[in-house]
């Protein structure tokens, strides 16, 4: 992260980034995985982190990457790993419910076992996942992960990082309601026809 008297600057410019890419696939009809994608990469290169993922947690407690960026030098996330069912792990809930955010490392003892093999074959060492939204039970988040650049999070980071991660809840969420609406016309439409 960059010091202080850059701060606001660095921020403007991330937010100004990341809006610019998901404002114009809502408006023109662009893809939206392209722009999220694109998105997630401005933010992990301008935070320094080498995955970012959006991940929503199903109703069969079952997790799905819906969109990711990945730092060149890594590879992909690993098929297995796209969609698997929900881990349980009650200090993470814990940190959810009093944080508001997990973070989960690869050194610590107590994850449960799946995890640590996730974030292991992901090249993972340290995760930060910040809640995008719920609805009917159904979560998604934003996370980010450190891979080859390590670094602890600070109040203020995890602040800004709250910020963007609100950006692309907001977004994800207008392209979900257009997404509705499209599908409802075109219906309409052929009801009428």
């Amino acid at each position: 992260m960059p010091n202080n008297n850059s701060d606001f600057t660095f921020a403007a410019k991330l937010i100004s980034d990341v809006l610019i890419h998901l404002n114009i696939s809502l408006t023109s009809g662009q893809d939206f995985a392209k722009s999220i994608t694109t998105s997630l990469q401005c933010i992990g290169e301008f935070t320094r982190h080498d995955r970012m993922n959006v991940i929503e947690i199903n109703h069969n407690m079952t997790y799905t990457i819906l969109y990711e960026w990945y730092d060149p030098l890594l590879s992909p996330v690993p098929d297995q790993w796209k969609h698997q069912h929900l881990f349980y792990d009650s200090p993470l809930e814990e940190q959810l419910c009093n944080q508001n955010y997990i973070i989960i490392r690869q050194t610590d003892q107590t994850i449960h076992p799946n995890i640590k093999i996730s974030l292991e074959e992901q090249c993972c060492q340290q995760m930060l996942l910040l809640p995008l939204f719920e609805s009917n039970l159904q979560f998604a988040f934003l996370v980010f992960m450190q891979c080859q650049q390590i670094h602890d999070w600070d109040t203020e980071e995890i602040k800004l990082l709250k910020n963007i991660s609100s950006i692309i809840a907001t977004q994800l969420n207008n392209y979900r309601l257009v997404k509705r609406l499209v599908l409802h016309l075109k219906r309409c439409r052929e009801k009428k026809i």
